[in-house]
C-alpha cells in the first residue's frame, strides 16, 4: 500500500511538472501555421513602412487597406486582440514570413467589419530587443532612423497630444519608449525626429503595447 502511494505521488509530481512546462510555452511558439509569405511578397502589398507613417511622410493620398482586402489576399490562420475588454473582435492578424520571423497586420480599433475597418500599422517582427541593445542611442543625437536600425518592427505613434514616440518591445516583458523632438509637418521623416529622452515602461499605448507576450516569437 505504500508503494501505492509513492508511485501515485511520483505520478503526480510529473503530470505537474509538465503542466508547468506546458503553460511556459507560447502559442505562437507552438502554433502550426500551414502557409509561409516571403517579406517581399508582404512588403508589396502593405508597403515597406507602416501605414501610419507612409500618412505623416507622404503629400500625396496613402491608398487605405481593408480587413477584406487583406484576408482575402493572405487568409489569417491566427488572429489577436489588442483590446483588454472581453468579447472585442479581433483586431490584428499574424503571419509566418519564409525569411523568418513573424508579420504582424494592425487594423484600426472602433471599426469591427470587414469594410469599415483598414490596416493602420504593420510590423515584421523577428526577435525581441534588450534593453543594452540601444545604448548607443543618444537624446539630441540620434533619430528615429537610427532606433529603426536596432529594432526594425518598432511603431512610430504620432497621435498622441503629449508627441511622438517610438515604442519598441523588450524580452523581459517591458517596452523601449522613445519621445521624439517635435518638428514641423512637413519636414517629419525618421530621419528629422531627433531623439528626446528614451524611457523603460511596464505599460504604453500603442499596438506593441497592448499585445499579450502569448502572441510574441
Amino acid at each position: 500500500m505504500k508503494k501505492a502511494v509513492i508511485i501515485l505521488m511520483l505520478i503526480c509530481l510529473a503530470f505537474s511538472y509538465g503542466c508547468q512546462n506546458e503553460k511556459k510555452e507560447t502559442r505562437l511558439s507552438t502554433f502550426d501555421f500551414q502557409n509561409e509569405y516571403s517579406i517581399t511578397e508582404l512588403e508589396d502589398f502593405f508597403g515597406k513602412l507602416p501605414t501610419n507613417e507612409q500618412l505623416q511622410y507622404s503629400d500625396f493620398n496613402v491608398d487605405n487597406i481593408t480587413k477584406k482586402e487583406v484576408l482575402n489576399k493572405f487568409p489569417a490562420e491566427y488572429t489577436g486582440n489588442v483590446s483588454k475588454w472581453s468579447g472585442a473582435p479581433p483586431h490584428f492578424v499574424i503571419y509566418k514570413v519564409k525569411e523568418g520571423g513573424y508579420y504582424y497586420v494592425f487594423f484600426n480599433i472602433g471599426s469591427p467589419t470587414l469594410e469599415e475597418s483598414y490596416v493602420g500599422f504593420t510590423a515584421h517582427l523577428t526577435k525581441l530587443c534588450k534593453k543594452s541593445d540601444f545604448g548607443s542611442i543618444k537624446a539630441g543625437k540620434s533619430t528615429a532612423d537610427d532606433v529603426a536600425q536596432i529594432d526594425p518592427a518598432m511603431e512610430l505613434a504620432f497621435m498622441m497630444s503629449s508627441g511622438i514616440y517610438s515604442i519598441s518591445l523588450l524580452d523581459n516583458g517591458n517596452i523601449f519608449v522613445v519621445k521624439y523632438k517635435q518638428v514641423e509637418k512637413e519636414e517629419i521623416s525618421r530621419n528629422a525626429l531627433v531623439v528626446e529622452k528614451a524611457v523603460v515602461y511596464k505599460n504604453f499605448a500603442g499596438c506593441w503595447g497592448s499585445v499579450s507576450r502569448d502572441d510574441l516569437p
